[in-house]
Formats: structure tokens, C-alpha cells, sequence
């Protein structure tokens, strides 16, 4: 018996569940080695895509810090010669005692300078140095020595300020000045 002939004899029923059974086997294969394969490796790709796109965003959240850490030097390094210059050199150390005699003159003020090297702490790239200064002059000029000082060009950062009126000449005062002064 051919195929041809065993179709032939099937009722119409039979022929429609034959033809239904075939469909049926046909998708089936389809879908079980087709289709399913091809989900799992969209799955696979999504998963990959989506790691590349979390490391390309946290790259390019990195490259904008880096830009405004960029930005942020830029604006700085003007100021960092600035800033050096506010250090004072320790071969130097003969200039700074100058300035500050010159800026007592200045003021028609006496002033005693007390460095007290032997006080020093080194702290990372720079050294602090005790420094004690004891001005007498009138109020006035006692008054323009203190903005002279503070518009020097060294970092002098003072912690204790006393005035008081000099005992031997009652129209004269006497300030008191203890701070640290920083060395490079």
C-alpha cells in the first residue's frame, strides 16, 4: 500500500487530526529548536547589553568628574604660586625678619622678634614655627602695623593678641603677638 492510498482511505476526520498532528510536530520542532534558542540568546545579548551600557554610563559619569576635576585644577593652579609664595622659605629666613622690621619702622613702632625655631613641628611639605612679637607705638600706629602684617605676603597665623599700655610711657601701647608662621 503507497502513501497515496493510505491517505486516500482516511475519512475525513482521520485526515484533518492526520494534518493536525503534522502542524502540530511541525511547530513543535520549531519552537523547540528554532524559537527557544533564539530566546535564550536575546536573553544572553540583553544581558550583555545592558552590563556594557551600566559600564559605559559609570565611564562617562568618571570622564564628567574627571572634566570637572579639570575644570576645578585649572582654576586653582593660578592661585597654588600664590599660595607657595605665602610659605616662607627657610633660606630666607633673614628676608621675612627683614619685612617685619621694615613694617615696624614703617609704623614708627619698636618691635622684639622671638623665632622660636626650637618649637618647630614638621607637618607633610611644610614646618611650623613658633613666632612671638612684642610692638610698642602709639594706637594708631599699632593699629597700621597689625593691617601691614596681615596684608604681608606670609601666612602668619596669629593665636594670641594682647594689648596693653606700656607702664613706662602712658600715651604708648604695647601689643603682644603669638602665632605660628609656616616654612617651606
Amino acid at each position: 500500500m503507497t502513501k497515496q492510498n493510505f491517505y486516500n482511505k482516511l475519512d475525513l476526520k482521520q485526515k484533518i487530526t492526520l494534518q493536525f498532528f503534522f502542524v502540530a510536530t511541525f511547530l513543535f520542532f520549531n519552537i523547540y529548536y528554532i524559537c527557544l534558542p533564539t530566546i535564550e540568546k536575546i536573553k544572553v545579548m540583553e544581558s550583555e547589553i545592558t552590563t556594557k551600557k551600566n559600564n559605559l554610563e559609570e565611564k562617562l559619569t568618571r570622564g564628567q568628574n574627571i572634566e570637572a576635576l579639570k575644570k576645578n585644577l585649572e582654576s586653582i593652579e593660578p592661585k597654588l604660586g600664590f599660595i607657595d609664595k605665602t610659605f616662607i622659605n627657610q633660606t630666607r629666613a633673614l628676608e621675612f625678619i627683614t619685612n617685619l622690621e621694615q613694617i615696624a619702622d614703617k609704623n614708627n613702632a619698636s618691635q622684639t622678634i622671638n623665632l622660636l625655631l626650637e618649637n618647630s613641628t614638621k607637618n607633610g611639605d611644610f614646618i611650623k614655627t613658633p613666632l612671638s612679637l612684642k610692638v610698642v607705638g602709639d594706637y594708631d600706629n599699632i593699629l597700621t602695623y597689625l593691617n601691614n602684617l596681615d596684608s604681608s605676603s606670609y601666612y602668619i597665623n596669629v593665636n594670641d593678641l594682647i594689648i596693653k599700655r606700656d607702664d613706662e610711657n602712658l600715651k604708648n601701647i604695647v601689643m603682644t603677638i603669638n602665632a605660628d608662621t609656616y616654612w617651606k
